[in-house]
């Protein structure tokens, strides 16, 4: 599996300037230029990106290097893999100093598809796992799906199907909600290339076509070449052979206009295998010879030396046993010098048949003998990188298992501290508030009233109390008579301003304080009360009753004691209801 070109470019409404130009805004239209010129695989992306880049250093922007820096890679990646893990690493930095966790999860998705291309699985999965806790954090869809994508291929790399399988099944079910359309093509043909190794082909090429269909309908390029690769391999699998070939030549001919020898390499090595097994011998031996010099010129050892030995299976199956051994030995010459297990035991395996054809049992022999002890080897390599694997594994699943614990321990601390909160809010209101009417208790009047008289404002105290409340209780019951006093406090409220302060601080006796009020306007007010309250239509009582109160006034003219204030108010409360209530004094 390989990772594809990025197709899908950011959409930033409302952004202007060309890169050229300077300014903040220019700065962004030059990444985004960068993003689509990347995605076309445009030859002026790179030139263009590494102007993007100098400006973002300039600006001091470190989250917009590091997206230029990721599309930028993003094109590397196929073609030129270690220029590619240089931007992706310097991509990750100014992520990380960016604070963008999404950013650091695409620099981890990035790097995991750098080591599929090494199956090298311990990275592959170290990768995916660091992306997908990243992507949570950042809540970023795509990059969560592509995470999973990346850990199932991990497990697969070791022939762990079940592992694998679960993580398939997470892309599956959040595929949908990938927007890009070369992200869910790359996905796709994941999903597609893991079905192929589950032995089920059937239902990988499900997945293939509607890769295939995602291709047509946006027009991606390189995603082109994956997809035709993958499934034109696994239509030759299936036994359809015409449809495969025309698949495999179209993701060739991509290949080849687009300078992709990698792919070059692997679609013309199994395009010849097949054309010479069913006969095309001439057209089959030049695929095989072009896919040697493909992979040559790519400069990969791996490739190179299974492309040889597949020309060489090719050329012992036509008969010609003598070219057949010259590629053999060549292929083994490669995969010796770069110490690579698999294509050694594959060489030493195609030379001990090609040389018992030959009749040369003893060298036959040797090299069986040879390939017996390398496939021992390779399957003490896998067991050994399985166990690797499993143990990273385990150290991850710990890792998560530790944080979640973390996680939910900070959960229940936030919980816990809120409903402290809360319960400190309400000791509070408990503390300060009446719990009938809501208004502030005696307490927090108080208290209040002693801090407004701190400075030289000018401040009124009212005491209001309900005429014959008593009356209203015995008549009409408590639950009417708390209605009652509900109805008051909110009519206080009314004739009154925010800073003002209305109080209960007695079975039916109101306090209100008015700040930086005169005398005469503390009056004025007070008798509004007294009117709005004695006009007010109260539909408990029986029709044509009234409630009324009576108001003594007091004004810190008279003195700044608040206890000297609050005695001065009830005597004035008091004439007012010797004088026969409903009235101000």
């Amino acid at each position: 599996m390989s990772t594809p070109k990025r197709e899908e470019t950011a959409n930033h409404a409302g952004l202007t300037g060309l890169p050229g130009t300077s300014g903040l805004p220019a700065l962004r239209a030059a990444v985004i230029q960068v993003e689509q010129l990347c995605a076309v695989e445009d030859p002026a992306g790179p030139l263009e990106a590494c102007a993007a880049i100098l400006q973002a250093q300039a600006h001091g922007r470190p989250a917009l290097e590091a997206r230029v820096r990721l599309a930028y890679a993003w094109g590397l990646v196929e073609q030129r893999p270690s220029e590619a893990r240089v931007q992706i690493d310097a991509a990750a930095k100014q992520a990380k100093i960016a604070g963008d966790a999404g950013l650091q999860a695409h620099a981890q998705c990035l790097s995991g598809r750098l080591a599929v291309g090494q199956s090298d699985a311990p990275t592959t999965l170290r990768c995916g796992h660091q992306a997908l806790k990243l992507a949570q954090a950042a809540a970023v869809t795509e990059h969560i799906v592509h995470a999973h994508s990346l850990i199932g291929i991990a497990h697969l790399l070791v022939g762990d199907h079940a592992r694998a399988l679960v993580h398939q099944e997470e892309v599956l079910r959040h595929l949908e909600a990938v927007q890009s359309p070369s992200l869910k093509t790359v996905l796709l043909c994941d999903v597609g290339a893991s079905f192929n190794d589950f032995g089920t082909p059937d239902d990988a090429r499900t997945f293939l076509e509607r890769a295939l269909t995602l291709v047509h309908t946006h027009a991606l390029h390189f995603s082109s070449i994956l997809v035709r690769e993958n499934l034109g391999r696994t239509l030759l699998q299936l036994g359809e052979h015409a449809a495969g070939t025309a698949l495999l030549q179209e993701g060739l001919t991509r290949a080849v206009a687009g300078g992709y020898t990698r792919w070059e390499a692997y679609i013309r090595c199994t395009l010849g295998e097949h054309l010479v097994m069913q006969g095309h011998v001439d057209e089959g031996y030049a695929h095989l010879q072009q896919a040697v010099a493909a992979s040559r010129k790519g400069e990969d050892p791996l490739l190179t030396s299974v492309t040889l030995s597949t020309l060489g299976r090719a050329l012992r199956h036509l008969g010609q046993l003598e070219k057949a051994q010259v590629y053999l030995r060549d292929a083994l010459r490669v995969a010796q010098e770069a110490a690579l297990l698999g294509p050694c035991k594959l060489a030493h395996q195609e030379l001990s048949g090609v040389l018992a054809q030959r009749q040369e049992y003893r060298a036959a022999l040797q090299h069986f003998q040879q390939y017996h002890e390398l496939a021992m080897k390779v399957q003490l390599e896998e067991s050994r990188r399985h166990a690797q694997l499993l143990v990273l594994q385990q150290d991850l699943d710990r890792e998560r298992e530790q944080s979640e614990a973390q996680r939910r321990v900070n959960r229940e601390l936030r919980e816990a501290h809120a409903r402290m909160q809360e319960q400190a809010a309400q000791l509070s209101r408990l503390a300060n508030e009446d719990p009938l009417t809501g208004l502030a208790n005696r307490r927090q009047f108080l208290s209040q009233l002693a801090e407004s008289l701190t400075g030289d404002q000018a401040v009124a105290v009212m005491l209001v109390d309900v005429d014959h409340f008593k009356r209203i209780n015995d008549k009409y019951g408590h639950p009417a008579g708390d209605q009652v006093l509900r109805r008051l406090g909110q009519i206080l409220q009314q004739h009154t301003r925010v800073k003002d302060v209305v109080a209960r601080i007695g079975g039916e006796e109101f306090a209100v304080l008015l700040k930086g009020t005169l005398a005469a306007a503390a009056r004025t007010t007070a008798e509004r009360m007294r009117a709005a309250v004695a006009q007010e239509a109260w539909p408990i009582l029986t029709e044509g009753e009234a409630v009324t109160v009576s108001v003594g006034v007091a004004h810190s003219e008279d003195g700044r004691d608040e206890r000297q204030l609050m005695v001065l108010g009830d005597r004035r409360l008091y004439r007012a209801k010797h004088q026969g209530r409903n009235q101000v004094v």
